[in-house]
């Protein structure tokens, strides 16, 4: 899947990849790995739940 990318999106991505990270995952783990369901994400959305209910 493609998207155009302009505007805001399009300087996000220049600001990204002038710190030297390159590659087509936008969303990724600290390592710059690929975020997959059941691992960093799951387990970092569960922790910002968390904190978000007390």
């Amino acid at each position: 899947m493609q998207i155009d990318l302009v505007g805001e999106l399009s300087a996000l991505i220049k600001r990204i990849k002038s710190r030297g990270i390159v590659g087509m995952t936008i969303l990724a783990d600290p390592r710059g790995q690929p975020l997959k369901q059941y691992s960093y994400f799951r387990s970092q959305f569960k922790l910002a739940r968390d904190r978000a209910e007390r």
